[in-house]
This record gives C-alpha cells, structure tokens and sequence, in this order.
C-alpha cells in the first residue's frame, strides 16, 4: 500500500467572535451583526466555545461517507 505525507495548516484562529442576533426587517437592509474583540470576552466562555468547535470537528470526522 502507498503512503502519502502531507503537511496540513492549522485552523484559522479569529480575531473576533460575532454574537447571534434574529432575523431583522427587509427593509433595513442589511445589517452585519455586532462583534466582540477576543480581549472582551471571558476566558471561560472562550474555552466552552472551543469545546464546542473541538466536539462538532470531532462528531464530522465519525460521520460516515457519501
């Protein structure tokens, strides 16, 4: 059996973390929701969002293939 190496890069890291707003009004147009600098965020709210990502990285690469 043949092996191939490769080198993979990393997740991209955010600057920022956008907060989940509702659906707004068509006529407005439309409108970025708000952001929040990592700084501003707590620690261990960043760490349970990191658990999340690692959980849902983790749930796709059991899922079975097409």
């Amino acid at each position: 059996m043949s092996e191939m190496k490769v080198k993979l890069k990393p997740f991209n890291v955010p600057n920022f973390v956008i907060q989940q707003t509702g659906p707004g009004k068509r006529q407005e147009g439309f409108q970025s929701s708000p952001s929040y600098s990592m700084n501003e965020v707590p620690e261990e709210v960043l760490i349970a969002m990191c658990k999340e990502f690692t959980d849902s990285v983790l749930m796709k690469h059991h899922m079975p293939r097409d």
